[in-house]
């Protein structure tokens, strides 16, 4: 049923629609960050290095999402090395093709979802560049 519904995407993105909830609501996992299949480095100096090693984001019919990545630290201060994760959570909107994640956080932030060849991208700055996120089966 899950291709079913990604077809449905894919046709109403091809032929101008806008996006409708039942096509966006479910999980997501990870498949590149910035360019890369995970693990990958997104923090590298003498004083630290983050390693990415995986990541999800769900989409729930209530109109909110969570996006959690799973990273590993090596960091001597002010943290001690292992394994951490960090979160954006909050609502979504539909804009036309467009998911827009309203993170809350100080400051909030919106960040402009797309549908790229069926998966997910998220743009999440220069940190991380664009993650794209591919629907679980």
């Amino acid at each position: 049923m899950r291709h079913c519904a990604w077809l449905s995407v894919a046709l109403s993105l091809a032929c101008g629609d806008s996006l409708q909830p039942a096509e966006v609501v479910g999980g997501y996992s990870l498949t590149t960050i910035g360019g890369h299949a995970p693990p990958s480095i997104i923090v590298d100096n003498p004083d630290c290095r983050i390693t990415v090693t995986g990541g999800s984001l769900t989409i729930t019919p209530k109109q909110r999402f969570v996006l959690a990545l799973q990273e590993v630290m090596v960091c001597p201060t002010p943290t001690a090395p292992g394994e951490v994760a960090e979160e954006w959570l909050g609502t979504y909107s539909l804009d036309n093709e467009a998911v827009i994640l309203h993170a809350v956080g100080d400051p909030s932030l919106d960040y402009g979802a797309t549908f790229r060849s069926g998966q997910l991208v998220v743009p999440l700055g220069a940190r991380y560049g664009d993650l794209v996120f591919a629907p679980d089966d």
